[in-house]
């Protein structure tokens, strides 16, 4: 991690809940014991939340609230403050809005169908799911979640492993789906290069993957996509 530059990121809602959760307690107690949680994913990736928490706290990472992410979550009180108080929101405005929406539902279709590399044809890295109130299938919210963190030029933080990592009918370690993400974002232009000439694409990091790289140290570098565009501070959109 760059000593100066801080790393944008966005979160989907699981990750929210448990970052503010993590920040009711710490407000009133020095110290959580994460062993005591009655929350099965506080209790195997708490460390690592607590770890990104801090790193949020010292402006070393921005997290990033997409559209998606705060229509779930802006109906609870403690993760609107939250998210007030700590996130970043992309620039949004009666300007772009149709533009930026459009955009991102173009992408979540994307991601919800065979693509192909090459002569090479894989299925579909994400899947859609049945609205019963419009009669239909369309993809989920997990789809545009990252089809909006994408088109901001950020990757995504999960612990949703099933639905953005993995195909959960095989093998955890497969990252068929991740790979069909950024294999999408690539072919729809979604990516920067390094100096190495290496590709940086926007793609879901599970906070088992990303977790260990969250150290004291500063000199670790975390290699991500940097975004295209610049983000509102919470605290200046929700009053």
């Amino acid at each position: 991690m760059e000593n100066n530059e801080p790393l944008y990121f966005a979160i989907d809602s699981d990750i929210l809940r448990r970052l503010t959760h993590i920040d009711i307690i710490l407000e009133s107690e020095q110290f959580y014991d994460i062993k005591n949680s009655n929350d099965p994913l506080l209790k195997k990736y708490g460390g690592y939340l607590q770890r990104l928490y801090h790193k949020m706290k010292n402006d070393e990472i921005r997290l990033v609230i997409v559209d998606a992410v705060y229509q779930e979550s802006k109906h609870s009180e403690s993760l609107v403050n939250f998210m007030k108080n700590y996130c970043y929101f992309p620039k949004i405005n009666a300007v772009n809005y149709q533009e930026k929406a459009t955009e991102a539902r173009n992408l979540a279709y994307a991601y919800c169908a065979p693509y192909t590399m090459g002569e090479k044809q894989f299925p579909a890295p994400m899947k859609m799911i049945f609205h019963a109130d419009e009669n239909k299938h369309a993809p989920s919210n997990d789809c545009y979640i990252m089809a909006q963190a994408s088109i901001e030029g950020i990757s995504l933080i999960t612990a949703n492993g099933k639905d953005f990592i993995f195909d959960d009918k095989s093998n955890s370690e497969n990252h068929y789906r991740t790979n069909g993400i950024i294999n999408i974002n690539i072919s729809k232009g979604y990516y920067s290069t390094a100096q190495s000439n290496r590709l940086l694409v926007s793609r879901p990091f599970h906070i088992r993957t990303i977790g260990p790289l969250l150290t004291k140290d500063k000199n670790v570098i975390i290699e991500t996509i940097s975004p295209f565009n610049e983000f509102d501070k919470g605290s200046e959109l929700i009053s």
